[in-house]
């Protein structure tokens, strides 16, 4: 800014407080002035007034006899001393008043106007209103306007007996003129000395403002300066508290004495402290002592040597909830390079902790449902090479999880020969085809131990290309033994079917074979020829009878009942089977005991063992011929033989079976016992007859073992421990005595040869036999005289009409009719059914007559009432 300017502003300034200060002043004056004309004229109308009162009470008394009475006497003598009152200053006057009909009639002449009958004025007008405040009873003063209408101060007073009322005013005009031009004055001299002043100021100041001037500007600069650095400071600190205050998590910087230097605003969030309550407090007021004494120590080794930090704690947050956070703190620098305190940043990981426990407790589980269903994980990232299992898959290969790691190939390796390539193509064909792939292989453990397992494998797809392949791996092996032993009990039930259909048409053959044999012996004298011809026929059908049984019972078509057995007919049955079914250029030797003591077992169940382990000895001799040796006999096994611990001291048969073929080596011995073990081709064996040997044996309290050297053969011991002589001791069968009777019997039988033998059965024992070969016409006949019989025996298997659905009709009629069912094999039927049916017995066929004459005997005398 230019000089002149500055001294052009000086003296308008001092112009202007020059001007203010005389308004100021006269303002003053002029109120002060107003305040004391006020007083004076209140106190003069107010001395008119009561003037006027005391004339008006005087004139009342005393001038009655005025003309026009007293009160024209008061005002005659008022206007008589206003006639000769010329007011005072050059404005100031009295007006007298009274109001009539809402009018101001004045009773004084003007002033100004020199009237002598001034002009009434409305009560209402905006003039005269100091008169109408009189009129109105005030008392007081007021500026406003006089029935001329100029403003005027004025004292207006009620004259209360004469209903009148007095003004005593001026005009404002009047008291403003000597101060307006006092102040005129003034301020005409007041400028003169301004301007004089100011020039002589200007010529005394000049050379001094100038050196001011140079300073201030230099002075200017250096604040230019200040300021400029301290709104850069400003910004830089507001840059790094907003800065600070956008992190998003809880951070704090602390001095070397431990004490808080600030915090950002997720740390105020987070605690529910201001930055107020933070800054200038340790930890110690913030945290529990324990937690301090640990953050303490924690900063103070930060500030001894410096560094990062990194740990984690639980902390309680503002809303008193217990939360994990990850603390990360480092040493900051002063520009020294000193350590000048702690900065440091919390991260709340609760969600990331509970989560990592969600996916660590599913893992958990998913390993533990893995591990009871046997079934494992696998995934391969083609893009990296790596695989990953689950432990189950570790487990399943008999791995340790902790000290191995999966190649991409690795598992290849655990799988056979034969079943590795299948997978090794199914593998490519997945990754080039993106075909899934879902295989049971076998497989080897790191043990060696082999198993069954389930793979199953789908890709994984990005942009087109395979870049990932997972699946399962599951251990299936008991699946496949339930498969198998389903397979086998198929394949025997098939041949139970089978074994019974024979049984049936066997036995109704074998009939009346033991029968007539039977009855030629009754009829022949004993010591002849025929009788001995005729016993060899009973015997040999009894025997085949027998036979029968046997083949129902390894069908598993009748129950196992353990009983005394001798070992060596069991042996004898086997190799007579065994002999019909095995090449004739493979040897078959027996060395059987023939004292051999008898043993507790189930002969099914031992006729089991010795068929599969002849079965197995076949198979390593089938392909170059050799020899099979069974042998049976008594042994003694002391305490002393500790070969033998696993069974105890005590007599045993030992069943020995021997084959000189290729043998085995000793590893493939110790696991000829398991489940689907075997070194048999495909088709030529299940695995599951030595493991179902080894069970039965043990069942039967025995044991069975195996010995075998390559080149040398194999051979296997079973030792089955023997009865006490004192057990059971055989004793000669008392001759028979055939009970008789006299009752009718209805016989039905759809064979002839049987209706026949059964009708002389019967009848050589005294009973009357009504015979039919048809179900249709014996229920026929029983219909139309249900009481013409005492019993009825029925075939089970007949056409038209079976004999369990004959008793039903039979027994629809006449409940209390015996019913014996005669059968060489049904499966419809059991003990429990017949019972509910009615059925009181079975003859199994074929049917010797003792056997007949028991049981024909029995059920008529459990009939018969009381």
């Amino acid at each position: 800014m230019k000089d002149q300017n500055r001294f052009l502003i000086l003296v308008l300034i001092m112009a202007s407080v020059c001007l203010l200060a005389t308004g100021v002043s006269i303002w003053i004056l002029y109120h002060t002035s107003i305040k004391a004309e006020r007083n004076r004229l209140i106190e003069t109308a107010q001395s008119q007034a009561r003037l006027i009162e005391a004339v008006g009470r005087f004139d009342a008394q005393y001038s009655r006899d005025y003309p026009k009475g007293s009160l024209e006497a008061t005002l005659s003598q008022v206007r008589d001393a206003h006639g000769s009152y010329k007011g005072f200053g050059e404005t100031g006057e009295f007006t007298l008043a009274k109001k009539q009909g809402g009018v101001i009639h004045f009773l004084l002449s003007h002033r100004h106007f020199d009237l002598t009958n001034p002009k009434p004025v409305s009560m209402k007008s905006d003039l005269a209103i100091p008169m109408q405040l009189a009129l109105n009873g005030q008392s007081g003063s007021v500026i406003a306007r006089d029935y001329r209408g100029e403003m005027v101060l004025a004292a207006h007073e009620p004259v209360l007996s004469l209903n009148m009322g007095i003004v005593a005013k001026i005009d404002m005009a009047e008291i403003r003129a000597p101060y307006i031009r006092a102040m005129a004055i003034i301020l005409g001299a007041m400028l003169g000395l301004v301007i004089v002043g100011a020039a002589f100021f200007r010529k005394i100041s000049y050379p001094i403002t100038r050196r001011l001037e140079e300073q201030n500007k230099s002075l200017n600069r250096e604040i230019g300066e200040r300021i400029r650095t301290e709104e850069a400071l400003r910004y830089n600190e507001e840059f790094l508290k907003t800065l600070l205050d956008a992190i998003p998590v809880p951070v704090f910087y602390k001095g070397r004495d431990g004490l808080y230097l600030g915090c950002n605003l997720f740390f105020e969030k987070f605690f529910g402290l201001s930055r107020d309550e933070v800054i200038g407090k340790s930890v110690y007021d913030i945290f529990p002592s324990s937690g301090a004494e640990t953050y303490k120590a924690k900063d103070n080794d930060l500030i001894e040597h410096g560094g990062v930090q990194q740990y984690q704690d639980k902390l309680t947050n503002g809303r008193g909830e217990l939360r994990d956070v990850a603390i990360h703190k480092a040493a900051f620098l002063d520009k020294q390079g000193e350590v000048a305190g702690v900065i440091g940043a919390l991260n709340d990981i609760t969600e990331l902790k509970q989560a990592q426990e969600a996916i660590k407790s599913r893992e958990l589980l998913l390993n533990e449902m893995g591990s009871i269903a046997k079934i494992g994980g696998w995934e391969h990232d083609l893009t990296t090479g790596k695989a990953i299992w689950t432990k189950e898959v570790y487990k399943i290969i008999e791995l340790d999880e902790n000290q191995t790691l999966p190649g991409p190939d690795e598992h290849l390796e655990y799988y056979l020969p034969g079943d590795r390539e299948k997978l090794e193509k199914a593998y490519n064909e997945t990754i080039e085809q993106g075909l899934p792939f879902d295989l049971e292989l076998q497989c080897v453990t790191a043990s060696g131990k082999r198993f069954w397992a389930r793979a199953i494998g789908r890709p994984v797809f990005r942009d087109g290309q395979c870049v990932k392949l997972k699946g399962t791996f599951q251990d299936i092996s008991e699946r496949k033994m339930v498969e198998e032993r389903l397979r086998q009990a198929q394949k025997m039930e098939s041949i139970g079917h089978l074994a019974g259909g024979i049984a049936h048409d066997f036995n109704n053959l074998l009939f009346p074979i033991v029968g007539m044999a039977e009855i030629l012996m009754e009829d022949l004298p004993g010591d002849s020829p025929e009788f001995e011809n005729a016993q060899v026929i009973f015997e040999s059908g009894k025997r085949g009878g027998e036979l029968v049984k046997q083949i129902l019972a390894f069908s598993r078509q009748t129950e196992h009942k353990m009983s005394p057995v001798r070992i060596q007919q069991v042996l004898k049955e086997v190799l007579k089977l065994t002999r019909a079914t095995i090449p004739s250029f493979i040897e078959m030797e027996e060395h059987i005991q023939a004292d051999c003591g008898m043993i507790l077992a189930d002969p099914t169940q031992i006729h089991q063992v010795a068929m599969n382990i002849i079965t197995n000895a076949f198979h390593a001799v089938e392909q170059a011929g050799g020899k099979i040796i069974v042998r049976l006999k008594e042994i003694l096994i002391d305490e002393e033989d500790v070969e033998y611990n696993a069974i105890g001291p005590g007599r045993y048969a030992l069943m020995s079976i021997s084959d000189n073929g290729p043998g085995m080596p000793s590893d493939l011995i110790n696991r000829v016992f398991e489940p689907y073990f075997t070194t048999k081709e495909q088709g030529k064996g299940t695995g599951l007859g030595l493991a179902v040997a080894y069970g039965l044996i043990k069942a039967h309290k025995g044991d069975i073992r195996v010995y075998s050297e390559p080149g040398q053969g194999t051979a296997f011991n079973v030792y089955l421990p023997l009865m006490e002589k004192m057990e059971f001791k055989e004793q000669q069968e008392p001759k028979e005595v055939h009970p008789t009777g006299h009752e009718r019997v209805l016989l039905i039988d759809d064979e002839a040869p049987i209706i026949k033998l059964e009708t002389q059965m019967l009848q050589r024992l005294g009973y009357q036999v009504t015979a039919r070969t048809s179900s249709l016409e014996a229920l026929e006949a029983f219909q139309a005289m249900p009481y013409n019989f005492d019993l009825i025996i029925s075939d089970m298997a007949m056409p038209n009409m079976t004999g369990d659905r004959l008793a039903e009709e039979v027994i629809a009629v006449r409940p209390d009719i015996p019913i014996i069912i005669c059968t060489g094999f049904s499966e419809r039927l059991n003990e429990a059914d017949a019972g509910a049916k009615g059925i009181k017995a079975f003859l199994m066929k074929p049917v010797i007559r003792s056997e007949l004459a028991q049981i024909v005997r029995r059920v008529l005398d459990a009939a018969k009432p009381g």
